[in-house]
């Protein structure tokens, strides 16, 4: 369903004597089977630069309300789209003032995309996962290895990437970067044997690239939009390796989201970032 001018006239005026509405969020699919959960697909062309109602999240004691857009990543990224990109922003700040919110958030590659494009004043929303990675992080770490042990961040040359490593340096942990972007592709042997914990932050996932370098002590962690295939999965698993998936963080997203996203609220729709917020970590082997 898309939201009519009936919900911003009923909740518009409510909202802004009462702000029970902190927040929207806008995303995207990951993949054909997202825009099949929510039933779209046959329609999906209506929606593919106009964002539509997906339902309502809570987190942090507050909520906020979901809206997608059909278009794929790949027409995300192309350049013959920034006019409908800004479209996107456009009409993502005309339902925030409706509603009667300040705060809007965005999913996968859209706050690095609008931010370098001068569409979004800055990329708090990656800095926002950067934390939550962290966290997740540690949390992995104690509960496997009963210690904080080695990482190795790929794609840690990217936005979230780079929050990750500034967020984990401060928590004093042993960081190795591999991303082709700043000329680095293989694993650091001196690791090799050791328990360690991969953190894939890459734009796409990269886990097959680097599956033959991996060894048995490693854990991965994901934070990739969307998350691993099944046959990444599988054979990452045959390897002897443990998959890990970062879904979000505790909340309630009515309708859920589907597959790698369910029962959490994803790190780029926080609108609440206090201590006690906690990681969701799915284990996919």
């Amino acid at each position: 369903m898309t939201s009519t001018p009936i919900l911003y006239t009923l909740i518009g005026p409510l909202n802004r004597r009462f702000k029970f509405i902190t927040s929207i969020f806008v995303c995207y699919p990951g993949d054909q089977r997202h825009l099949q959960y929510y039933g779209f697909k046959p329609i999906a062309s209506l929606y593919r630069w106009s964002p539509f109602f997906l339902g309502v999240f809570k987190q942090g004691g507050s909520w906020g309300i979901a809206y997608g857009v059909s278009a794929t990543e790949k027409e995300i990224l192309s350049k013959s789209n920034r006019d409908k990109l800004a479209q996107v922003v456009r009409l993502a700040n005309v339902k925030a003032d409706r509603l009667g919110v300040n705060h809007i958030n965005y999913g996968g590659i859209l706050p690095s995309l609008l931010f370098n494009l001068k569409l979004l004043p800055d990329d708090n929303n990656n800095s926002k996962a950067g934390l939550i990675v962290a966290k997740a992080y540690k949390q992995l770490s104690q509960d496997i290895f009963s210690e904080l042990v080695p990482v190795i961040l790929l794609g840690g040359g990217g936005s979230v990437g780079k929050h990750t490593l500034q967020r984990l340096t401060q928590q004093d942990v042993e960081v190795h970067v591999v991303d082709p972007v700043i000329g680095v592709t293989e694993l650091p042997q001196h690791l090799r044997g050791r328990n360690t914990i991969v953190i894939d932050t890459a734009r796409k996932s990269c886990l097959p690239q680097y599956k033959d370098q991996f060894w048995t002590e490693i854990a991965i962690l994901n934070e990739t939009f969307p998350a691993p295939s099944r046959h990444t999965v599988a054979d990452l698993s045959e390897r002897g390796l443990s998959v890990y998936h970062l879904s979000g963080v505790a909340g309630k997203f009515l309708p859920s989201l589907p597959f790698g996203y369910r029962n959490s609220v994803p790190c780029c729709a926080i609108h609440n970032m206090d201590s006690d917020i906690e990681p969701v970590i799915m284990r996919l082997t």
